[in-house]
């Protein structure tokens, strides 16, 4: 330990089979885990009964994304409320709220949401570009 952090040093440490956190890392007394990468595991031989997302199930206009200080050490953070995420993304949420112990949020499950939405807006944008690309050539035919 340094200061009632604990830091690891040349291994690598998994917690739970899920995480596994490669090289140095440090964690901190206050709530925190540095390190160089943080590795879930992904591999398609422990999925089953993949699906491609639904785009109309992974909008992020109803999220509230705030800023906040952590109680516990007074630093500025961003984030979600974890229960007003659970209502749209349970599965990135772990916990009830105001059960016995604090819920806490998955922020890697939101990144297969945002890359949704972004695709999304990609169609959008390139379907809107032809239409103004189109409506020029036909304005340029009336002069």
């Amino acid at each position: 330990t340094n200061g009632g952090d604990l830091t690891v040093m040349d291994g690598d440490v998994s917690f739970g089979g899920g995480l596994t956190v490669g090289g140095d890392f440090r964690v901190k007394r206050g709530g925190g885990v540095e390190a160089a990468s943080f590795n879930a595991t992904s591999d398609y031989r422990m999925k089953e009964n993949v699906e491609k997302l639904n785009p109309s199930e992974c909008s992020v206009e109803n999220l509230n994304p705030v800023s906040y200080l952590l109680k516990t050490n007074k630093q500025p953070h961003m984030g979600f409320l974890a229960h007003e995420l659970q209502e749209y993304f349970p599965t990135a949420v772990s916990g009830v709220k105001d059960g016995e112990t604090m819920q806490t949020v998955n922020y890697i499950e939101l990144i297969p949401v945002l890359v949704t939405e972004i695709q999304q807006l990609k169609k959008k944008v390139l379907l809107l570009e032809n239409n103004v690309a189109y409506l020029k050539q036909e304005l340029s035919g009336l002069t």
